[in-house]
């Protein structure tokens, strides 16, 4: 019962809660370390939670391994340095962690509404 109670409590915390920022696209390539692809360099899409610089993402994407010809999908976590994502992610096809690092258009953070032409 406390379980239900919790996960109750999670769920309507979560749908609650504002969006402060919109997702965005990162473009890159990602090297993966255990599992059926290791060591493989692969070029990866992923979808980040978030589009704002210096901020902690989540991220849920797509990878295809040209050494092997093979296709994996994964999702795990990130950072957003300036433009370059770097991500943690798990490949869930090839049962494989991997890092992640690649480009994407992000926002700064700050909004200045005071600052003039």
């Amino acid at each position: 019962m406390k379980k239900l109670m919790m996960s109750t409590a999670l769920a309507g915390s979560l749908a609650a809660a504002p969006a402060f920022a919109d997702p965005t696209i990162m473009v890159g390539l990602s090297f993966t370390f255990g599992g059926s692809q290791s060591g493989q360099l692969g070029i990866s899409g992923r979808i980040l939670s978030n589009n704002q610089r210096d901020a902690f993402v989540g991220a849920i994407g797509g990878t295809y391994y040209p050494g092997t010809q093979a296709f994996g999908l994964d999702a795990g976590i990130g950072y957003n340095i300036n433009n370059t994502p770097i991500t943690l992610t798990y490949d869930f096809v090839n049962q494989s962690p991997m890092f992640g690092l690649g480009w994407a258009d992000l926002e700064d953070g700050s909004t200045d509404a005071g600052s003039g032409p």
